[in-house]
Order: structure tokens, then sequence, then C-alpha cells
């Protein structure tokens, strides 16, 4: 997401951080006893938002189990009292374990990675979503971006135009990101 979100920064003139760790998602709760620097990483990062005080933090955690989702709230009010602006983004797809990690050709793609329906893919995250929809429905300083509505249409390709959308199973290349920019940009109140 971070290609997308400094280019809807630098639109507004703003210097942007991207603060992020694979496997950690920003809330409460660390993802289980074996990721332990995961919850210093969390404190460190809430540290930071308190250290810059910045304008708007956007928050794209990819996956969320049972007790993360229970922490997000707190979280989220954490940093409501931090910045003036909270951007809640939605997972994007999961392309799960047949994305060929090690080799991205759109010549000769080798395994072929299968599109995935909306249907599909809103099952994989129904569950966050509609948390973010509804921590976003209760405060007006809280916005929710979907990815989905830029990356798919009734279908979500790894791949458009013969440019990948993808790196990684259910995580985007800088071309995927920017793609989000506009979609950013209104969330963080463009002009």
């Amino acid at each position: 997401m971070g290609p997308g979100v400094v280019e809807a920064g630098a639109a507004r003139g703003w210097n942007t951080v991207q603060w992020s760790r694979e496997g950690c998602p920003f809330v409460g709760v660390a993802p289980g006893p074996h990721y332990p620097a995961c919850r210093e990483w969390q404190d460190a990062a809430l540290e930071l938002v308190e250290e810059t005080a910045p304008e708007a933090v956007v928050l794209a955690n990819q996956d969320l189990n049972e007790a993360q989702r229970a922490a997000l709230p707190g979280t989220l009010g954490d940093l409501e009292r931090l910045t003036d602006r909270v951007v809640l983004v939605a997972p994007i797809a999961d392309f799960g374990d047949r994305f060929p990690r090690h080799r991205l050709s759109l010549v000769d793609p080798e395994p072929a990675i299968r599109s995935l329906s909306r249907d599909e893919v809103d099952s994989q995250r129904s569950g966050v979503v509609s948390l973010l929809e509804d921590l976003a429905a209760r405060s007006p300083a809280v916005v929710m971006v979907d990815p989905l509505d830029r990356l798919c249409e009734r279908e979500c390709s790894p791949e458009r135009d013969r440019r990948w959308l993808y790196l990684e199973p259910r995580q985007l290349t800088a071309t995927g990101a920017r793609l989000l920019s506009d979609e950013f940009g209104v969330a963080l109140g463009a002009p």
C-alpha cells in the first residue's frame, strides 16, 4: 500500500513515513508466540505516532485473528487520540500458496495464477471488512478504503494490462499500490 499512500500524501504536500512489518498487524495483540518481536514493533509504531503527531495514520492489516479483531477498537481509540484521521484499509485478495514467488513472468507465467471471483475474495475477508465498516461508521475521524473497488472488477487478477499488481499472494507491487492513490487521496481529504 505504501507507494499509493506516499503518492496521495505528496499530493497534499505531506512527508510520509511507512512503518510496516510482514505478518505483524498493528493492533494491541501479537499474532502468537511464534513472533515475539511483533509486540515490540507494535509498541514502537505507536510511539512513532505519539512522537511525530501525524495528520493521518493509514492502517492496513491484511489478516486479523479473533483476538486481534477484538483488540482493534482499542488500537483505533489510541490512534484517534494521537491524530486527526485514521484510514482503515480493507484486506486485498489472497492468492494463496499457488502464487509463484520465484517466477513472475507475464510472457510465460508458470505456473499460471488463476483469477479469483469477487465473491471468493469477499468471502475471504468478510469478517474483517464488516468490522472495519462498523468502526468507520462510529467516528467521523475514521474512514475505510476498500482496495477491491479499484483492483478488481468481476474478478480479481494478479495482473492487469500485462503488469503485475501482486508481488506475493497478499502483497501488492508498487504498480498495484499506486492504483489506489486516488482512493487514499479522498480518504486523506485531498484538496
